[in-house]
């Protein structure tokens, strides 16, 4: 069991081919096996295309439902691998292991600009949105903040990158309408006064000179 356990250990959390780390070695492997599958293949534009609108991918010839099975299968193996390389790591296992990183996966993935109605999304994307939140939560905890508050941070960014994702594209930024309807009540009113002062004017004079005795 020794000789098991640390072959184990070697492949799926503490051991290194050269300097590099297996962990790394994973991660990227990851990376690359998704990118692939996700822009070069049929499945992964299938994919892409279900998420954007399932009734027009279904119209187009895609088989919606085995996509989404397939979806539901690869997210399945990649929690299995996700578990196995934990217990690599930490050498220890419990069924609530990895619950507390639910929305640190979350806040990645949106930050990584994944769109949470569907149809956009990139592994690269995902890779630098986990890199991000890495560092935030790694400066979070250097700063002393508590666990509820690096959770209300986190809540914080995920909120803001829903907000920002939602937008359609090539539409202005949140607050731009309300400055363009602003700037549209603001200048009828400064057109009025600037309208009003020469006639304004006008008339003063017109009535001085009716005033003004002949001779």
């Amino acid at each position: 069991f020794r000789s098991t356990n640390s072959a184990f250990l070697k492949i799926f959390g503490q051991g290194h081919v050269g300097p590099i780390p297996v962990l790394v070695i994973w991660s990227v492997g990851a990376v690359i096996v998704g990118g692939i599958i996700l822009t070069g293949t049929a499945t992964g534009r299938h994919v892409l295309a279900t998420g954007a609108n399932p009734a027009a991918a279904r119209f187009s010839g895609i088989k919606t439902g085995r996509v989404k099975l397939l979806v539901l299968m690869f997210s399945g193996i990649g929690g299995a691998l996700g578990g196995l390389i934990y217990v690599g790591q930490y050498t220890a296992a419990t069924y609530t292991l990895g619950s507390s990183d639910l929305l640190n996966v979350l806040a990645a993935v949106i930050v990584g600009g994944t769109a949470l109605a569907g149809g956009q999304g990139s592994v690269v994307g995902a890779l630098i949105g986990s890199w991000l939140i890495g560092l935030i939560g790694n400066a979070l905890v250097i700063l002393g903040l508590a666990n509820p508050e690096q959770l209300m941070v986190r809540g914080l960014i995920i909120i803001l990158a829903v907000i920002l994702s939602s937008r359609p594209r090539g539409q202005r930024p949140i607050f731009a309408n309300r400055f363009t309807t602003l700037r549209r009540l603001v200048r009828p009113a400064a057109a009025d006064a600037g309208a009003t002062g020469p006639a304004a004017a006008t008339t003063n004079g017109a009535t001085a000179d009716a005033e003004r005795p002949d001779g």
